[in-house]
């Protein structure tokens, strides 16, 4: 009896497998050309100290003043933004950050952006809130994401997780 019950099964989950299968037309294929290839041209190694994460949910590539590339890397472990000096694979800086006080930021998730070392925005997800920081630390400016003051907020507005592939952007306008 079992087995007359699976052989039935069995036939209708092969026959439902084989009726109306969708066939997409790619009216692109054989047309499109690459124009761009990667390849590997060498290693860059960054040396990092056992306070520092080996993955970092978030980091930022920019240049200063001099023309300089300087990699920025978030550091959970220490609540800090590491600063490297991109040619030359060194260290050069670390900006800490305090969870209380006037400085205090309650919960860096890792979303910053820098404009230069003056001015570099960081995600406090816990307000939530972008707060504008400088080199060392120091809070210049809290700007609140909330609308208004409920205390549901978390059930209406939209959770930020902010990673190296989906960063804080500036806006033309801002």
């Amino acid at each position: 009896m079992k087995l007359k019950f699976y052989l039935i099964l069995l036939s209708i989950f092969l026959s439902s497998c084989t009726q109306n299968i969708v066939k997409i037309k790619n009216e692109k294929a054989g047309k499109l050309v690459a124009t761009h290839y990667l390849k590997q041209s060498g290693i860059k190694k960054i040396p990092i100290d056992e306070e520092t994460p080996p993955q970092s949910p978030y980091m930022q590539m920019l240049e200063d003043a001099s023309g300089n590339r300087i990699l920025t890397v978030f550091n959970e472990y220490q609540y800090a933004i590491n600063i490297y000096d991109y040619d030359r694979e060194i260290q050069i800086g670390k900006i800490k950050y305090e969870k209380e006080g006037p400085n205090g930021i309650i919960r860096l998730t890792g979303g910053y952006y820098f404009i230069n070392m003056d001015s570099i925005y960081v995600y406090n997800s816990n307000m939530p809130e972008v707060v504008l920081t400088d080199s060392t630390g120091k809070v210049k400016q809290r700007i609140s994401l909330l609308i208004d003051e409920r205390e549901d907020w978390p059930y209406y507005f939209p959770q930020y997780s902010f990673k190296t592939v989906n960063p804080i952007l500036k806006s033309e306008t801002n």
